[in-house]
């Protein structure tokens, strides 16, 4: 259903990272972030399930870490890995 009260989002987004081949056997990135959104929206049901409207939420932060990392080939095969923390 239509909402013409829906005003759009703003996100800001912060990051800084660095990454580096310098390891003999593996190459690894990390990235600590942080992310800003004014008028978050987010999708309002109503009976019945299929029916609903898209509405504004208020404002969300979240900020966290990323870390990923890639071995050089051995007999053909990468190992890769990554992990995401989120507050």
């Amino acid at each position: 259903l239509p909402n013409k009260g829906l005003s759009h989002e703003r996100v800001l987004l912060y990051q800084i990272g660095a990454e580096t081949s310098a390891l003999r056997y593996f190459w690894i990135k990390g990235t600590l972030f942080r992310q800003e959104v004014d008028n978050y929206i987010i999708r309002q049901s109503m009976p019945p399930a299929v029916l609903g409207r898209y509405v504004n939420n208020g404002d969300m932060k979240k900020h966290g870490l990323e870390f990923q990392f890639e071995s050089l080939p051995l007999w053909g095969f990468t190992v890769s890995g990554s992990y995401t923390f989120l507050h």
